[in-house]
């Protein structure tokens, strides 16, 4: 079981948790000797004990280490810690693809290009030795802070496969179960359970490049059934139905999916470079849509995530509840560094103070939850800032929505004590 300021192996203390997901638990961590900040993917207590997964970890790490790049995310070690495979990671600062699209849901057409053109190198690489991905979606590719913007990185190579004649251990792995991947980014091949190869990988890419110019995926449905039919055998959307779109989308779109493997694009940089040379053309504003792709386009929720790390979970409403907690603002308690908080999550916090803050804005912030706790200091980024309204002459003059950078580990029984105590109040609204 891994804990806050648990030290592992000697060598790695944990800070807290970046998020969970089906299969593992990513810490932040510190590395005691350098003392610099990696990230730590433990799989869950239940899946440790099917040996495979103790396989695909280190396979994972075995794979991320031969495509040391710029765009694949660099692994650094790997183990095993109380029966519990783990492998450690650079710390990227950034956010990943996904969201990016949850908050702007539609992308400029030069941002998507530069991400598929990222991405196109590290399958590049993968590709060149003998390795397919087969699980690339927005979740899987991380956006790195960079003097130029962005660096897009590809994560996650738990699913990768090796191809015949490089690894015949790893093959085997890899071929246990049908269908392997995520269903909405999975090419006609991949879900049939039929030998697969680089080209799945190409066909995910141009789900993740329409899903990102779009702002919604072009095969509808939810269940999985529904899906496998429309990937498998429904015609295929043509582009310039759903938006205005530069000439030669359609053709590029077109050849991408194309449901024989063989009739695609060769390789990741051809797919990429063909974009690149549509997309020149396509103007500095997301696309267009038409009537028909308005339709179909998603109400863009309102969420609080200017920014967040790798695997970090939405602040879901059900987690809120009103709450009065003071709090201090990059270290200071004077005046114009204090705060109230009027509603918390262990995601964000909505709170009352007389600091004019600017949406964007780092915060560090020191919670007080009671007289005797010594205070929880986290990372916030500002997410909303507005004047409240002068209904009476008070002290907190601006109300502001913050976003934790990390979600709060180790603050369950305060966080409960102020729920069980505000039970009859409403949580606020977003």
């Amino acid at each position: 079981m891994q804990a806050l300021g648990r030290v592992v192996d000697g060598k790695y203390r944990l800070l807290h948790v970046l998020g969970r997901g089906g299969m593992g638990t990513v810490w932040l961590a510190e590395h005691l000797g350098l003392r610099s900040q990696v990230a730590i993917k433990f799989i869950h207590e239940e899946a440790a004990d099917d040996w495979r997964n103790h396989e695909r970890i280190a396979r994972e790490a075995r794979a991320s280490a031969a495509l040391r790049g710029p765009h694949v995310v660099q692994v650094l070690d790997h183990g095993c810690s109380e029966g519990l495979p783990y492998i450690v990671m650079e710390y990227l600062s950034g956010e990943s693809l996904a969201t990016r699209l949850v908050r702007e849901v539609q992308l400029r057409p030069d941002v998507v290009d530069r991400v598929i053109s990222h991405v196109a190198r590290a399958m590049t690489r993968a590709h060149a030795a003998g390795l397919v991905h087969r699980d690339l979606k927005p979740g899987n590719v991380f956006l790195v802070d960079d003097d130029e913007g962005f660096v897009a990185k590809v994560l996650d190579f738990g699913l990768v496969k090796t191809l015949p004649g490089r690894d015949q251990g790893d093959t085997a792995l890899t071929e246990q179960g049908a269908v392997i991947g995520t269903v909405h980014y999975m090419s006609p091949e991949q879900i049939e359970g039929s030998p697969t190869g680089p080209q799945v990988d190409l066909w995910a890419m141009a789900m993740v490049t329409f899903e990102c110019l779009f702002g919604f995926r072009p095969f509808p449905g939810t269940r999985p059934a529904e899906l496998i039919r429309a990937i498998c055998s429904r015609p295929i959307v043509r582009p310039s139905t759903l938006a205005v779109v530069p000439q030669g989308f359609d053709e590029w779109f077109a050849r991408a999916t194309r449901r024989n493997p063989t009739e695609r694009f060769p390789t990741a940089k051809d797919l990429a470079d063909a974009l690149t040379d549509v997309l020149v053309w396509a103007g500095d504003e997301p696309f267009h849509l038409t009537p028909a792709g308005q339709e179909l386009r998603p109400q863009a929720p309102v969420v609080i995530d200017a920014f967040s790390s790798s695997f970090e979970p939405h602040l879901r409403s059900a987690e809120r509840f009103p709450s009065t907690i003071p709090a201090a603002l990059n270290g200071q308690r004077d005046l114009g560094h204090v705060a109230l908080i009027t509603n918390i999550s262990r995601s964000g916090a909505l709170l009352w103070t007389r600091r004019e803050c600017a949406v964007g804005e780092g915060l560090q912030i020191t919670i007080h939850f009671d007289d005797e706790h010594a205070g929880v200091t986290t990372e916030a980024r500002v997410v909303r800032a507005a004047a409240r309204p002068r209904v009476e002459p008070h002290l907190w003059t601006y109300e502001v929505a913050v976003r934790f950078r990390s979600p709060l580990i180790g603050v369950e029984g305060q966080l409960e004590r102020l729920r069980v105590a505000a039970q009859a109040l409403q949580p606020f609204d977003e």
